[in-house]
């Protein structure tokens, strides 16, 4: 065998072996995307709900103000027909509907404060469990849309929340 053939049959090996690598790996991924699909990001639950928040702002309204204007969130005690001075009402099972001032995207007294209105019983400021972890996952998603610090959420003294409150994964 001469010295010339033995480098090309060495490329040869290397380029079939390269080649190899490449179709195997392609196969391999087809085959684990075909078995386990990648959720889509807007198929996760966070995604959803962004959605929601975002389709509840009346097209006419989005343009308008600008986004950098909500920099703080409040939780506030809110009895059934408060809906004129929030921008979010959490019923007692968890269930949040955005109000005409947030559709519009209407300041409510402070200016940059988006107001979430959790229903309680009379004036008890009693909340659910389930009501505390749905504007928990609210105020998250307000946070990400708006770049808004924890440290700007604050919930009204008057609320007494669940004693799971205190959790870390109730609360996040």
């Amino acid at each position: 065998m001469s010295a010339v053939s033995k480098p090309r049959d060495q490329h040869k090996r290397l380029a079939k072996m390269l080649g190899c690598l490449v179709a195997s790996m392609t196969l391999g991924a087809a085959f684990l995307d075909w078995f386990q699909p990648n959720q889509s990001d807007s198929e996760t639950p966070r995604r959803q709900l962004i959605a929601q928040i975002r389709d509840a702002i009346h097209p006419t309204a989005e343009g308008a103000i600008p986004a950098e204007k909500w920099q703080v969130i409040r939780a506030v005690a809110a009895l059934p027909g408060d809906g004129a001075r929030v921008h979010f009402v959490v019923d007692r099972n968890g269930d949040w509907i955005a109000t005409p001032f947030w559709q519009d995207q209407r300041m409510l007294g402070e200016a940059g404060v988006i107001r979430i209105g959790l229903l309680t019983e009379g004036k008890s400021g009693e909340v659910t469990i389930s009501q505390w972890k749905a504007a928990c996952q609210l105020r998250s998603n307000l946070q990400e849309m708006y770049k808004i610090t924890l440290e700007r959420f604050i919930p009204s003294p008057s609320l007494r929340l669940p004693s799971e409150a205190g959790n870390a994964s109730v609360a996040r």
